[in-house]
């Protein structure tokens, strides 16, 4: 398995356990780790993206791509029905919503 560290942990972390600490909304967590990804540095952010990207490519359905999260995050991913609309159609979201953040738009 390609190394999908940056998208593991990110799972984890925000939409962990604890996410309601980081929002009430999927906009309000990305938005709270896009702050905390900046202030490790840009780099950091750009290389998750990368690797949501490759993610998406290397797992281009949601039963391939949901079960190789759980498989990331050693199953704390869940029931990945709850992404709406589906899986990669929140992944496909994610990676737009941080380019957007990033690029300052």
């Amino acid at each position: 398995m390609k190394n999908f560290t940056p998208v593991s942990n990110f799972f984890v972390v925000f939409f962990g356990q604890d996410s309601d600490e980081y929002g009430d909304s999927y906009p309000e967590i990305v938005d709270a780790a896009f702050k905390i990804y900046l202030e490790d540095g840009p780099h950091y952010l750009d290389n998750l993206i990368r690797n949501i990207d490759d993610f998406r490519r290397t797992y281009p359905d949601n039963e391939t791509a949901a079960v190789a999260l759980n498989e990331l995050t050693r199953g704390s991913a869940g029931d990945t029905r709850e992404y709406t609309p589906t899986l990669i159609g929140f992944l496909d979201w994610l990676s737009a919503y941080l380019k957007k953040k990033r690029d300052g738009i």
